[in-house]
């Protein structure tokens, strides 16, 4: 029986574990144990105080190109992952950890 296709994602992850670190089409990238105040929870005492949040974030990202210098402007920096998930995490309320993931 013939597998389906893999989406446009899968094939990056896929593709990452099959080829030689200089020839992957994606880098794998992480951020983990990220500690963050949240407002988070459906009981009445959770939404009395923010609560601390635990998050990690793994992503496979295309190369677009290979770095030719030693400087952030040619990578994906980390310091702008960590602000999307604080932006994500210092807006309103959010009922359901299954929503924050």
């Amino acid at each position: 029986m013939e597998k389906p296709p893999l989406s446009e994602e899968n094939r990056c992850a896929e593709e990452q574990r099959s080829e030689p670190s200089e020839r992957r089409p994606c880098r794998r990238l992480f951020v983990h144990g990220l500690v963050l105040p949240c407002k988070i929870g459906i009981h009445r005492h959770e939404r009395d105080a923010p609560q601390r949040v635990r998050i990690s974030v793994d992503l496979d990202v295309k190369n677009l190109t290979i770095p030719h210098q030693d400087t952030i402007q040619e990578v994906i920096n980390y310091d702008d992952i960590v602000a999307g998930v604080r932006d994500i995490v210092g807006r309103d309320h959010i009922n359901l950890v299954e929503s924050l993931a």
